[in-house]
């Protein structure tokens, strides 16, 4: 799945299930301008999971500030493919329906996070993802 309008900001690579244990402590980052790339672990969480953590997000006013969402493919490798919708559903219900975010872009099923194959992706370089081109581009160098 891939929607919205294409956004620029700084990388914020996290696993949901940790990020969510983060919300309200010391340790928690600013979401303002980032592209926000979500995975889900091996252990599958359900979609209700993910559509809380982000009602949570809009409720304090961070999903609006974000500069785009990439969601890893969920659930781990072995999660069937057939699953995997009920996670776009859970993330366009709140971002689209809820939020009316029609232009915040969303790309799902990337291949970073807990899968095989698996993506490394950069932490905290100026990321753009592109909906309509379907990529995803780093524009600086991941390390120096």
């Amino acid at each position: 799945m891939a929607r919205g309008e294409s956004g620029e900001g700084e990388s914020l690579v996290a696993c949901v299930e940790v990020l969510d244990w983060l919300h309200g402590t010391a340790w928690w980052p600013s979401l303002a301008g980032t592209v926000l790339m979500l995975e889900t672990s091996e252990e599958a969480p359900p979609p209700a999971l993910l559509t809380s953590f982000l009602r949570s997000l809009a409720v304090n006013g961070e999903l609006h500030q974000l500069a785009g969402t990439v969601l890893g493919r969920p659930g781990g490798a072995d999660l069937p493919i057939a699953d995997h919708a009920a996670y776009d559903e859970a993330v366009l219900r709140v971002v689209r329906q809820e939020q009316r975010l029609d232009r915040l872009p969303v790309v799902s099923n990337v291949d970073f996070g807990h899968t095989d194959p698996m993506w490394t992706v950069p932490q905290g370089i100026r990321t753009r993802v592109d909906p309509d081109t379907r990529t995803i581009t780093f524009l600086e160098a991941a390390v120096t």
